[in-house]
C-alpha cells in the first residue's frame, strides 16, 4: 500500500483505543501497534495499524483520559536511505506521536 493510501486509511479514527509496543528480544524488531476508532458509540468502525521496525519512537501529552490522535500521515522516506526505514508516521495537529518504521499494515474491524 502507498503512503497516499495509508494515510487515506487512518483519516477518520482519531480516537485512540490502545497502544501496544514490543520488541522481539532475539531480533531487535520493535512493533508498534494502534487499535483506533472513529467513535465512541456502539458499532462505531475501528482499525488496527500495525508497524514494524519501529525506530525514533516520539510520544507526548498522552493519557488523562480520552486521547485523540486528529492527523496522521504516512510519509515515505526510502529517499534518505536510512537503513530499512521506509515511512515516517505523524500526527500533524498536535505532534502527540511520530516515528519511522519499515512496514505499515492497516486492518479493519469492527468496534462494539
Amino acid at each position: 500500500m502507498n503512503c497516499n493510501k495509508l494515510t487515506e486509511a487512518l483519516r477518520g479514527f482519531t480516537l485512540l483505543l490502545s497502544l501496544e509496543f514490543s520488541v522481539e528480544l532475539d531480533s531487535g524488531n520493535c512493533a508498534l501497534i494502534m487499535n483506533l476508532t472513529d467513535g465512541e458509540a456502539k458499532g462505531a468502525k475501528s482499525i488496527s495499524a500495525e508497524f514494524s521496525g519501529v525506530s525514533n519512537l516520539r510520544i507526548e501529552d498522552f493519557g488523562g483520559g480520552m486521547t485523540q490522535l486528529l492527523l496522521l500521515v504516512v510519509e515515505d522516506i526510502r529517499d534518505k536511505q536510512l537503513d530499512r526505514l521506509n515511512y515516517q508516521i505523524r500526527e500533524l495537529e498536535r505532534n502527540s506521536i511520530s516515528f519511522m518504521c519499515r512496514t505499515a499494515i492497516i486492518k479493519g474491524t469492527e468496534h462494539s
